[in-house]
């Protein structure tokens, strides 16, 4: 029986929890430590999702500046985005990484991560049709991102 797998996009400025993110879904754990990313990491999250398997290869991209020079080849052939913020941030970056990504005709999930730390985030802010709050330091939200990707998907 093959595995049906979706190349996914992890995008957002520096520091906004991406790799947590990643981190958090494999060992079911916060990260305490702060690393950044160098280009790309790529991480597989397989995921069971109305009774079927799911690969995500998950394409992890550095949000700082610095390490972005191979962006866009990380992005062809992607199936899906994830655009990732941090809600108790200003929202101009984000707003930037954004607009890029929307002229790509494929997906996007924006993912408002560290939202324990902004319960209250007002939500129409983001003008975008699919979004979800998670917090990666308590776990919260972080397997609804892959139910949402895999409908977005089909």
């Amino acid at each position: 029986m093959s595995i049906e797998t979706f190349k996914i996009c992890l995008v957002g400025d520096a520091r906004v929890g991406k790799t947590t993110f990643t981190h958090a879904l494999l060992s079911n754990k916060f990260k305490q430590t702060y690393s950044p990313t160098l280009g790309v990491d790529l991480d597989v999250i397989i995921r069971d999702i109305g009774g079927e398997k799911i690969r995500f290869n998950i394409w992890d991209c550095a949000g700082d500046k610095n390490f972005q020079g191979l962006k866009d080849g990380y992005y062809l052939k992607a199936n899906a985005f994830i655009v990732m913020f941090d809600v108790s941030k200003p929202l101009d970056e984000f707003k930037k990484i954004y607009k890029e990504i929307s002229k790509k005709n494929v997906p996007i999930l924006v993912v408002g991560n560290k939202i324990d730390l902004n319960p209250t985030f007002d939500w129409s802010k983001i003008e975008c049709k699919d979004k979800i709050g998670i917090s990666t330091k308590s776990l919260s939200g972080l397997n609804v991102v892959f139910e949402r990707l895999a409908q977005l998907i089909e």
